[in-house]
């Protein structure tokens, strides 16, 4: 809350504080504020999307394989129940 006798340039001041603004004045003497930018920052990305998603597929398909392996092992039929 303001006091009654503070100018409207302290006003100002103090907005800008709890705002975190920019107080620009120009050369009429008139204040404006001016949202400040944020920070803008890059990400170097190294692996893309469908490089990830061809090496789970291609882990999952291992996965396959062994699997049909073990149960050819384990039953002697390449798909057990049906051959």
């Amino acid at each position: 809350m303001f006091l009654m006798d503070n100018s409207f340039s302290d006003r100002v001041c103090v907005l800008h504080k709890l705002i975190n603004m920019t107080v620009t004045t120009n050369e009429r003497g008139v204040q404006n504020l001016f949202a400040t930018e944020p920070q803008m920052y890059t990400k170097e990305i190294t692996v893309t999307h469908n490089e990830k998603a061809e090496m789970l597929n291609g882990r999952v398909a291992m996965l396959g394989v062994i699997a049909a392996l073990g149960a050819y092992a384990l039953t002697g039929q390449i798909i057990p129940g049906i051959w």
